[in-house]
């Protein structure tokens, strides 16, 4: 499994480099037709997976996100677990600030950095409060939508890379607002100090995975409602297989 992980990442990153060798100094772009959006969405996931971990069973999330036309976007998300007798989420909620770049026609370059905080975490239990991390994706608009990302925790002194592929499929034997959208997403990480707010010799950590998804989408109008089917591959210390069941509605204004 690392060797067709490895391969795919590879693939991704050379695929983003030919693309963007040939351009200019990235400026971002504005559409003057293009309007600002707004959209909330809701979601539950039978597992909450983060990069091929699992944080917790049966979570439910709420997200709202604005997008300028500049390609600005700055979203923040908020979980919370649905029954009192799985691992606790500690009620997480992250912000996200991202700025894309058009490199040309296809080819975009966003970069940003994430917040990830975590209000009900215990300092006697070690537990880290909150975590930092700056990122940048290439994304080529082609078949698959091809895009590699990396991003790097401060706190955690955490290296993740990942690429991931999406396409959707349209469903015309049901209606033209009905779709199909598989996607696939593989990685790694490596973290020098799992947990930062333990004394003691930093607790290392790194391992690859590899998360597919299939959702069946249907959209009208400004609601999209989505619901589909979770795999997940953990190459860790002990390797890990898991699956479960999602899905989002999502409004924009």
């Amino acid at each position: 499994m690392k060797k067709y992980t490895l391969s795919l990442l590879v693939a991704l990153f050379a695929l983003a480099s030919v693309a963007t060798a040939q351009t200019a100094t990235p400026t971002p772009v504005v559409a003057s037709e293009s309007k600002t959006e707004v959209s909330a969405a809701v979601g539950y996931e039978g597992q909450y997976v983060f990069r091929g971990q699992k944080v917790s069973d049966n979570v439910a999330s709420g997200t709202v996100t604005v997008t300028l036309p500049s390609q600005t976007e700055l979203s923040v998300t908020a979980y919370q677990n649905t029954r009192n007798g799985d691992a606790s989420v500690n009620n997480e909620f992250d912000i996200t600030l991202s700025q894309g770049y058009s490199l040309d026609k296809v080819t975009t370059l966003t970069v940003g950095g994430n917040g990830y905080f975590y209000p009900r975490a215990s300092s006697k239990l070690g537990e880290t409060p909150y975590s930092l991390e700056a990122f940048a994706s290439v994304g080529y608009d082609a078949f698959l939508s091809p895009t590699a990302t990396v991003a790097y925790d401060f706190y955690l002194k955490q290296l993740a890379v990942e690429g991931t592929l999406s396409q959707d499929v349209k469903l015309p034997f049901l209606a033209s607002n009905w779709k199909l959208v598989p996607s696939v997403a593989a990685g790694w990480a490596n973290a020098n100090d799992l947990y930062p707010a333990l004394k003691g010799k930093p607790v290392k950590d790194s391992y690859y995975y590899a998360t597919a998804k299939v959702d069946l989408v249907y959209e009208i109008k400004n609601v999209v409602v989505a619901v589909g089917y979770r795999y997940n591959y953990l190459d860790n210390s002990d390797t890990d297989h898991s699956s479960w069941v999602g899905g989002s509605a999502t409004i924009r204004f």
